[in-house]
């Protein structure tokens, strides 16, 4: 199996995750498992030295050819039960006010905003996936938008 690599920027940290599949916990929900590297956490290089991370959903995903697939990484697939845990989780630990993020999402409403939800509950195990670029001009966000429905499902992060 190949080495799957998704960094991605946040908080003035560089997070190389080493995950790089899905895999099923045998009650209809999925669980993301190591393989071959150890998570680690460095402190985050010069804007100038780090690269674009382009994330897209599902749908645009599926638009794209076999070859260009294979380019993304799997980050992660977003389930209504997960949310639903997190929360439970949280109160019963005495925090009220939760809020929830991840590494490529700062709220529950960006999330929703990305799918083109309006409620977590539409939420079916919809998928993220991430890879570096380069640079991301305004030809390539119309190249990808093209491929997105009604302009969702595709954001940039760490670019200058």
């Amino acid at each position: 199996m190949g080495r799957s690599k998704s960094t991605l920027q946040r908080e003035k940290l560089e997070v190389d995750s080493g995950f790089d599949r899905q895999v099923s916990e045998g009650d209809g929900r999925t669980k993301r498992r190591e393989c071959e590297t150890q998570a680690s956490v460095s402190p985050s290089l010069s804007t100038e030295q780090v690269m674009p991370v382009l994330i897209i959903g599902w749908s645009v995903y599926d638009k794209l050819p076999d070859e260009e697939q294979k380019e993304f990484a799997l980050v992660e697939r977003y389930r209504t039960d997960y949310f639903y845990e997190c929360y439970e989780y949280e109160n019963a630990k005495g925090n009220k006010n939760y809020e929830w993020s991840d590494r490529c999402f700062n709220s529950q409403e960006e999330l929703l905003d990305f799918f083109g939800y309006e409620m977590i509950e539409d939420l079916n195990a919809d998928a993220v996936y991430a890879r570096r670029v380069e640079t991301f001009t305004d030809e390539e966000e119309k190249k990808w938008m093209k491929l997105s429905d009604a302009g969702n499902q595709i954001k940039v992060m760490g670019a200058t």
